[in-house]
């Protein structure tokens, strides 16, 4: 085998079934995280209420989806398409994303981007690795979120922390 084609080949494996679906499952983790540096006792406890609220609605959303399951074919290339439009709606939610947790961190709509949050990766990874339908919408919008994420912290360096678990 050619090994410009290997290389090619082993990069759409890992961003296709290592990356994408890391980062969609990494927003249960910042979500948590974010929920535990809250400095009031009150907010902390709404905001793990948002969290467990928003891990309960991945559960009904799975049990939704459960006819339009299949089992994920993991060692095939999946072929990667690009959206431009997800690529771009990525970018703006992955800016607005961590604008808002840094905006919204004391107060009472805190609890509903974590419960926005705790659900939306899981159903993302979930819809991207067993259901299988637009899959290059979601591969765009999760690289663009990432995009954005990147973009907000080279604006606003001290946003880091927030993403950073010091």
């Amino acid at each position: 085998m050619d090994a410009t084609l290997l290389a090619s080949k082993s990069i759409t494996l890992f961003i296709g079934w290592v990356f994408a679906p890391a980062v969609m499952l990494a927003s249960v983790a910042l979500s948590r995280v974010t929920a535990e540096r809250l400095l009031n006792r009150e907010d902390r406890v709404a905001a793990r209420a948002g969290w467990w609220a928003g891990l309960l609605l991945f559960g009904l959303y799975v049990l939704y989806q459960e006819p339009g399951f299949a089992m994920p074919r993991l060692f095939v290339s999946p072929r990667l398409e690009l959206s431009l439009l997800g690529l771009g709606a990525g970018l703006v939610a992955g800016f607005l994303l961590l604008r808002s947790l840094t905006g919204l961190m004391e107060t009472k709509a805190f609890p509903f981007l974590l419960l926005a949050l705790a659900f939306g990766g899981p159903a993302a990874w979930y819809h991207y690795v067993f259901v299988r339908t637009h899959n290059a919408l979601l591969l765009s919008a999760c690289l663009g979120i990432v995009l954005g994420l990147l973009v907000h912290v080279a604006l606003y360096p001290h946003s880091r922390r927030t993403l950073l678990l010091t």
